[in-house]
């Protein structure tokens, strides 16, 4: 297994424990039935927010579909640092 599949499978397992973590809380979270204000931060704040969490969502998915088309984005890093 080369560099690039061991990143690209520990990529995939780290999104999908984070994925399992956030939906648990969630699911805590609305068998409180609070109401949570996101007006509060103001729509520029809202909607910034979920562009680029669409965008970095988006982003995340196709890399794990196929990383070659992320190539584009990609810094040679050394492999300590990655």
């Amino acid at each position: 297994m080369n560099t690039e599949s061991l990143f690209h499978t520990i990529s995939v397992v780290v999104i999908g424990l984070c994925l399992s973590i956030s939906i648990y809380f969630r699911r805590k979270a609305a068998q409180t039935r609070e109401e949570i204000d996101v007006k509060e931060e103001g729509a520029l704040i809202l909607n910034l927010r979920r562009v680029f969490g669409l965008l970095l969502w988006l982003s995340i998915l196709v890399y794990l579909v196929n990383p070659a088309w992320m190539a584009w984005s990609s810094l040679p890093l050394p492999l300590w640092l990655r």
